[in-house]
């Protein structure tokens, strides 16, 4: 099997909007909620196939169906073949593959390709960059960075129901906060906002350092706002990164999703002045770094 493309991000970064939109492309497999919402189902294993069907992937029909099938990040399904995969408590690296981990992972993977009928395997997953575990499993696979504003993250993951943050630093999955991330989250007042935006770091650390060992061209990055504001010419770099076709058939494909500039900016609504003052002031020196990570390879700074 060719290796798979590994498309990650922080949570809240974007990646949702930017795998759907390269699992339009027709040679990738992936897998969809349905597989994500029943794991062992063999008739949910090929609810995929439905997209392949003339128009599906039309604005219309995506908006008229009630059962959408969608891509998913579908942790229950590789939770069967290795249950630490999903929420381990730091970053996976090569040295925690095993060869009964890296048989079972490839197992459901290339079983999913077949079932498909496709070319390849594109799966996204979120949080800690999992980089070094992947790389050591499929040495020549490419990784797709989304990145995105840590404001616009740390506003984001506010909002959600599943953030562990609300118990604070001894009850997340991003283990202990370091000497100078206490201080920072002290210094903001023990911040819930701040508290959001060192989870940012850490998982941004976490994906710039693995990067810095892969293979040079092996890994970029994609700033969410530059995919809002240009959709083809990003999707065209990934593809292309990919080896895959940038092709007017896929192009259509793309013309289906909607791209609302408005939501790079959410954050500056949802904050008050007084919540952004305190963020700014606190997380200034990783605002700076984000602004050193280009879209171009990824490189720890």
């Amino acid at each position: 099997m060719t290796s798979p493309l590994f498309m990650l991000g922080t949570g809240r970064s974007g990646t949702t909007l930017a795998f759907e939109m390269l699992a339009a492309h027709p040679s990738l497999a992936w897998f969809s909620n349905y597989e994500n919402r029943y794991p062992s189902s063999n008739l949910a294993s090929h609810s995929r196939k439905l997209l392949d069907l003339p128009g599906m992937w039309s604005r219309s029909a995506r908006k008229a169906s009630t059962y959408e099938v969608r891509p998913s990040e579908t942790y229950s399904k590789l939770s069967g073949a290795f249950a630490g995969f999903a929420e381990p408590c730091r970053d996976l690296t090569a040295e925690d593959l095993t060869p009964w981990m890296a048989r079972r992972m490839r197992g459901v993977f290339e079983e999913k390709v077949r079932l498909d009928g496709k070319e390849r395997l594109a799966f996204k997953y979120t949080g800690w960059g999992r980089v070094g575990f992947m790389h050591a499993m499929y040495p020549d696979a490419p990784f797709i960075h989304v990145l995105r504003d840590i404001r616009a993250v740390a506003n984001s993951l506010l909002q959600q129901p599943w953030w562990r943050g609300w118990h604070g630093p001894a009850q997340w999955r991003w283990g202990p906060l370091s000497e100078q991330e206490q201080e920072l989250w002290d210094r903001s007042g023990q911040s819930f906002l701040v508290l959001a935006g060192i989870q940012w770091v850490k998982c941004i650390q976490s994906i710039e350092q693995a990067a810095s060992e892969l293979p040079e061209g092996q890994m970029i990055r994609v700033r969410f706002e530059d995919l809002v504001a240009d959709r083809d010419e990003q999707m065209r770099r990934m593809v292309e990164f990919c080896g895959l076709p940038f092709t007017d058939a896929y192009r259509s494909r793309l013309a289906a999703f909607q791209m609302k500039p408005a939501a790079k900016d959410r954050w500056k609504k949802d904050l008050t002045s007084s919540q952004v003052r305190v963020f700014e002031d606190v997380m200034a020196e990783y605002i700076e770094w984000q602004d050193t990570l280009d879209a171009g390879p990824s490189l720890v700074s």
